[in-house]
């Protein structure tokens, strides 16, 4: 039978909101819109927005107990990978109680990516890049390990 496929895509032309700073030059308002298809993505309904500004990089996960998990990079105060859910298969995403899944010194955390375990623990991982403070230049070196992976082991609410 035709499923219902969902699919997200980063886009970052959009004007940043007042009184929050551009993280980088080049991702200027990034964030996520979200899309469905029921005919295995012959057609698409309208695009929604998914999360807000300096929210990009998301990675969406179906859980055990049939949520959907959104695990996302900030690029806004507080810095870090964070996730939210949908209870009702897309339709619709708690904002209101996202979880922050670690902190970050500067805003260049990104990708983060989920599994679940069979106990039900989650284990996102994520990237974190050094930048030089104010210049926007990649302070990372091939083969100098500056662009790291770490990853959190955390149970869903």
């Amino acid at each position: 039978g035709v499923g219902r496929v969902i699919g997200d895509i980063p886009i970052g032309d959009t004007p940043p909101p007042r009184g929050i700073p551009t993280p980088r030059g080049d991702e200027t308002g990034d964030h996520m819109i979200i899309m469905a298809s029921s005919d295995e993505g012959l057609t698409w309904t309208e695009p929604l927005p998914l999360t807000d500004y300096a929210q990009p990089h998301g990675h969406l996960l179906r859980l055990h107990d049939g949520r959907i998990l959104c695990s996302y990079a900030n690029y806004a105060q507080p810095y870090g990978p964070y996730a939210m859910f949908s209870h009702d298969n897309g339709q619709t995403w708690d904002k209101t109680h996202t979880v922050q899944l670690a902190l970050s010194l500067n805003c260049y955390t990104g990708w983060p990516t989920s599994i679940q375990l069979d106990s039900g623990e989650i284990v996102t991982t994520y990237a974190v890049t050094g930048y030089l403070e104010g210049e926007g230049v990649s302070l990372m070196v091939p083969g100098r390990g500056d662009c790291v992976c770490e990853s959190v082991r955390w149970m869903p609410p």
